[in-house]
């Protein structure tokens, strides 16, 4: 399992393999128009500059691409520690008998970061505008709005 692990986190945090083959293929490209330009040939020369700047977009996309994922990835990993974080402050918090945080840890703190889009729009633990104040008399009520989407 350690070692699985091991391998995904390498593949993660380091290039891809496509990324890796174009930036070869560039410097590669590049090394031959250096040599290029000593033998004054401008039609190769034209020729090359124009597949190093094809490679360049690609090079681009693909880096950008895998720099989402990765920032995706790492903000996930940061969530996970978040909650461990949160989870020890509740077991000391329940060690030193203060219920109180306890409570706003497990069902407020952790809940929300376990299901972020439940939790949009919250203000107050309510979702805004599907709560409604109804005054009956010296009654009052709630009425919660569904909305469908």
């Amino acid at each position: 399992m350690d070692e699985a692990a091991s391998k995904l986190r390498m593949e993660i945090n380091s290039k891809p393999e496509e990324l890796d083959e174009v930036e070869r293929k560039i410097m590669q490209l590049e090394i031959e128009r250096e040599a290029i330009k000593r033998e004054n040939d401008n039609q190769k020369e034209k020729a090359i500059k124009k597949e190093i700047a094809n490679l360049s977009e690609i090079k681009s996309s693909l880096l950008a691409k895998w720099e989402a994922e990765k920032n995706h990835v790492d903000a996930i990993q940061q969530a996970k520690q978040e909650m461990e974080e949160l989870k020890l402050q509740a077991e000391q918090a329940e060690r030193n008998g203060d219920f109180g945080t306890v409570a706003e840890i497990r069902y407020g703190k952790l809940n929300m970061r376990r299901n972020p889009d439940r939790n949009r729009g919250r203000k107050n633990g309510h979702r805004s505008g599907n709560i409604k104040n109804v005054s009956l008399g010296k009654t009052l009520i709630f009425v919660r709005i569904v909305i469908g989407n």
